[in-house]
């Protein structure tokens, strides 16, 4: 298992939702890659869990979206960061606050 894959399962059991859920749900929309996809109208969804900030706010989350520099990924149009991922770019924050959505 991967440590990406055990930090969603971690998140999982924290916010009381089947683990096997999230795993499921995280790799179909961007194969657990840390990246910053900006889709509609510019709004981004972010991390390995795909989550919007806003919908990361409405659930309780209060930093930044991320302060790393971004560069292009493997993927056409999608960003990764560069450096240690921050705000909702660090997978434990991105999945937590995706967990308990």
């Amino acid at each position: 298992m991967s440590s990406i894959a055990a930090i969603i399962l971690a998140a999982a059991k924290a916010a009381g939702v089947p683990g096997a859920l999230l795993l499921a749900i995280c790799p179909h929309e961007n194969h657990l890659s840390n990246l910053d996809v900006p889709h509609d109208g510019g709004s981004a969804s972010i991390g390995v869990c795909m989550i919007k900030y806003a919908t990361a706010e409405g659930m309780g989350y209060r930093g930044k979206a991320y302060s790393n520099k971004l560069k292009p990924s493997k993927f056409k149009g999608v960003m990764e960061p560069v450096g240690k991922p921050t705000g909702l770019l660090a997978p434990e924050t991105n999945a937590k606050y995706a967990a308990l959505y």
